[in-house]
């Protein structure tokens, strides 16, 4: 009976497939300065057929007055430069938000991957 249930398994393990492979692209860095009385950055999308591997974001302040999220499809996914690497696919937008009305810089630190089928 095992046996078969093994078999059974293997056959349908043959019958899956990736995806695609990834192939390393680029590395790409997004930054810049947000005005007062602006809590998010701009949007960040991966190109069509490309994926991204976000390594780092950070946000300097002026002042200590507020939290900053990364955000991933306007969810919160990591908190005050926390960020382990996530990643994200063309269909995704990544952002930055923060609770501080400052003048301030932001950064995004990424790895693109082009998916081969």
């Amino acid at each position: 009976m095992r046996s078969i249930i093994y078999s059974i398994i293997l056959l349908i393990s043959f019958q899956l497939s990736a995806q695609g492979n990834l192939q390393f692209n680029q590395v790409l860095t997004f930054e810049g300065t947000i005005l007062n009385g602006t809590t998010l950055t701009p949007e960040f999308t991966p190109p069509t057929g490309k994926v991204w591997k976000i390594e780092y974001s950070n946000l300097k302040k002026n002042t200590n007055c507020g939290n900053q999220d990364l955000e991933i499809n306007g969810v919160p996914v990591a908190n005050n430069g926390n960020t382990t690497p996530i990643w994200i696919n063309d269909q995704d937008t990544v952002r930055m938000k923060y609770t501080c009305g400052n003048t301030l810089w932001y950064f995004i630190s990424v790895i693109e991957f082009n998916v081969i089928p």
